[in-house]
């Protein structure tokens, strides 16, 4: 015998945390990442509305260049 009652409810803790933790860990590794291409960091406009991220990203200097706000 493992105990008795308290060595099964011993064992039976550990499985339920081990999965848990494992849950958590799942859930950790399928959250986007800071660089994620799905979204630009850096976006920035023309004052007519013309798309000017690429080159704001790229640091290419533009005096009509305006960053969006986040």
């Amino acid at each position: 015998m493992v105990g008795g009652k308290w060595g099964a409810a011993a064992i039976a803790g550990g499985l339920a945390a081990a999965g848990a933790a494992a849950a958590l860990l799942t859930l950790k590794g399928s959250s986007a990442k800071p660089g994620d291409p799905a979204k630009p960091t850096k976006l920035a406009h023309q004052p007519d509305g013309k798309d000017s991220s690429a080159s704001f990203k790229n640091g290419i200097a533009d005096e009509n260049t305006v960053p969006d706000k986040a």
